[in-house]
């Protein structure tokens, strides 16, 4: 059973599909009559909601209760209804050989869930990441052509003001400097 249940969770570590298969492998190789798997939290701490259940036939008997503990924290519980015509403690006996497998195998899928959850986040932060740099290129590019734009007219309002001293006074130097060159008298 142990087997199945590693061989069979394999080929999907997604978590719903994952459940799914565990449940039917202990319902198929085991022989359980139902089986009940909810899990209410993720290896974080978050809140999840993740079932599935499994029915063979109808369940005459009291459930045998499991905690999934990932961890030491408990994340979810395993339900399963037994058949009348096995002992419980055949069931116990083999409950203690497969639920650490059942453990690992749901911790494999929730670890590879928040693998895939920080991939697509990543992704979306470097597209986030991109579009602010481009945006900030834009900006630095366009406060570029403003200080251009700025310096020119700086450049611009000097030469206008020189122009308008350097004229008047060339103006009035040029007469000055013939009155004292004329004038013998110091």
């Amino acid at each position: 059973t142990a087997h199945e249940i590693s061989k069979s969770i394999r080929q999907s570590l997604d978590i719903s599909k994952t459940l799914n298969t565990i449940a039917e492998t202990l319902i198929n190789s085991a022989g359980f009559s139902c089986v009940y798997i909810k899990l209410f939290k993720d290896i974080e701490g978050n809140s999840l909601e993740v079932e599935s259940s499994r029915k063979n036939e109808d369940v005459n008997t009291n459930p045998i209760k499991k905690l999934i503990v990932i961890n030491d924290e408990e994340i979810g519980e395993l339900n399963i209804y037994p058949k009348i015509s096995i002992e419980l403690s055949e069931y116990e006996e083999l409950l203690k050989y497969i639920l650490p497998i059942i453990n690992i195998s749901i911790h494999d899928s929730l670890v590879l869930r928040s693998i895939m959850d920080y991939k697509n986040n990543l992704e979306e932060k470097v597209i986030n990441r991109t579009v602010e740099l481009e945006k900030a290129k834009d900006d630095l590019s366009n406060t570029n052509n403003l200080l251009k734009a700025a310096h020119k007219v700086q450049s611009n309002f000097f030469a206008n003001i020189s122009h308008e001293f350097r004229t008047p006074l060339t103006l009035i130097l040029g007469p000055v400097k013939q009155m004292i060159e004329n004038t013998k008298d110091q």
